[in-house]
């Protein structure tokens, strides 16, 4: 039986209540993502360092072959160490979003799915606080002071 107006809809005793928000397409994907970015990365260095070698190609230098021993194992090391620590950062968070969206009951978790779920440029920015951005560009200015100081 269709019912063309609203008022001659029949009237039943039941709550209308939302239905429970689920992940969409684009939180699953950009969780898929992480786990992708994270465990490449990771891999990245993980493979350099078990092979006790990386090529390593800086700009506007000739590329150099990084071994543990000899003149290059600051390269080496920091090359990747740096792969595998960045690897590991993504994919901890992207495990922690994972938990957070699917398993968890935490009052964050709407919040999250929505904001996941939206367009990059439609997301609000999170503000960080001026304390951390400055401690991050001084800490920068201070490391590349001491590679001038260094380099000289």
């Amino acid at each position: 039986m269709c019912y063309p107006f609203p008022s001659k809809l029949p009237k039943t005793n039941i709550p209308l209540e939302p239905k429970p928000s689920r992940p969409t397409f684009r939180s699953i994907a950009f969780l898929l993502l992480s786990y992708a970015l994270g465990l490449a990365l990771f891999a990245h260095g993980y493979f350099g360092w078990v092979a006790g070698a990386m090529l390593i190609t800086p700009r506007g230098k000739p590329s150099f072959i990084a071994t543990p021993s000899g003149d290059t194992a600051f390269s080496f090391y920091s090359y990747t160490i740096v792969f595998m620590g960045i690897g590991s950062i993504i994919t901890l968070l992207a495990l922690w979003l994972t938990w957070l969206i699917f398993f968890s009951s935490s009052p964050k978790k709407p919040f999250f799915i929505y904001t996941l779920s939206q367009p990059i440029r439609a997301r609000h920015s999170l503000s960080i606080p001026n304390w951390l951005f400055w401690f991050a560009v001084g800490a920068f200015v201070s490391l590349f002071v001491y590679a001038a100081i260094e380099a000289t």
